[in-house]
């Protein structure tokens, strides 16, 4: 089917369509994974004048060096568990899942960790690996990025399962901030990482007005947090900024009398913006065609379900949570387009 041809399609088509070419790009990448395995254990890429099969896989088959890490990670993986690649083209196990198990997936733990990381994220499995093969945590380190040396005599790295799991772009050797370790790299965006049951590695860079916050609020809280520590020191904070932002959008903790707004008007009360809050599970209620409720917490609006300018009243009953996504998706279905003004929760 050529590409012009997906805009012929009904909806129902062409989901339908973009399924079935997910299955195909499963099979495909289950069949790239067993063909690089299979050169990696007869050695061609050494017969074909490359030193290492990622040159082999960049140079003869075209791919990016992020891509022939993760196939050549999957293949290895392939090699010691081969029940891998029925599931990787069956698409119960994505690619950057199976690389995320390889660093630990053994015939031993195979069955285990297989079964628990069939159909979830990349997150999910993170978070498999660290209750089955659980790391130490890694120091708190701070370093500034123009500092000349490191603020510990040598830095520290990360254990070899964590270095798996950390990003294999370009880098640069300069020491960078972070609220974790100090890492020779500058990591191209903040991650977490999964570390053993309960526990996780935050890691990111901060400027100078950030860093200079957190020391003035580590001294504030010094009779608190004696010690000073980061993590903390941190946690305090989230806790007060999570109370104060669920007073600001929620109305928590905020005492409101019932009201009920039958005019038409966006202003919509406290006690109303409560109870809807309540009602909906601070969550976005949107379901689709399939039966799926959306569940997004992040964005989340207040939205009138007969709109303002249809003579739609403020009121419980009136109002559902959906996320901006889905709030403007509406907006657009119902008004045709004409976006009214939104409040967001």
């Amino acid at each position: 089917m050529s590409h012009a041809s997906l805009s012929q399609l009904s909806d129902a088509a062409l989901i339908e369509s973009a399924q079935v070419a997910v299955r195909r790009e499963h099979s495909c990448t289950a069949e790239v994974v067993a063909h690089i395995a299979e050169v990696g254990a007869r050695k061609l890429h050494l017969r074909a004048g490359y030193s290492s099969l990622r040159d082999w896989c960049i140079a003869k088959l075209g791919l990016s060096e992020d891509a022939a890490y993760k196939r050549i990670q999957a293949a290895r993986a392939s090699r010691r568990v081969p029940r891998v690649l029925p599931m990787l083209e069956r698409g119960e196990l994505s690619l950057s899942a199976l690389v995320t198990l390889a660093p630990v997936l053994t015939p031993s733990n195979a069955r285990a960790l297989l079964e628990g990381a069939s159909g979830r994220t990349k997150l999910e499995v993170q978070q498999l690996v660290a209750e089955h093969c659980p790391q130490p945590d890694l120091p708190t380190v701070v370093a500034t990025s123009d500092s000349t040396e490191p603020l510990v005599p040598e830095p520290v790295v990360p254990s070899e399962p964590q270095l798996e799991l950390l990003p294999t772009e370009p880098v640069s050797p300069t020491p960078i901030a972070t609220t974790t370790t100090t890492i020779t790299a500058i990591v191209p965006r903040s991650r977490t990482l999964p570390l053993s049951p309960g526990r996780i590695a935050w890691q990111t860079t901060v400027d100078r007005e950030t860093h200079a916050l957190f020391e003035e609020l580590k001294a504030l809280l010094a009779h608190v947090v004696p010690t000073g520590d980061m993590a903390s020191v941190l946690k305090r904070a989230l806790q007060v900024a999570v109370e104060q932002e669920k007073k600001r959008k929620f109305a928590t903790g905020v005492k409101c009398r019932s009201q009920r707004t039958d005019a038409p008007t966006r202003a919509i009360p406290d006690a109303i913006r409560q109870q809807v809050l309540a009602r909906d599970g601070a969550a976005c209620t949107f379901v689709g065609a399939d039966g799926k409720r959306c569940g997004s917490t992040w964005r989340l609006e207040l939205d009138h379900v007969i709109p303002v300018a249809l003579g739609g009243e403020t009121s419980v009953e009136n109002l559902r949570v959906l996320c901006r996504a889905h709030n403007q998706f509406e907006a657009e279905r119902v008004l045709g387009g004409m976006a009214e003004s939104r409040t967001a929760t």
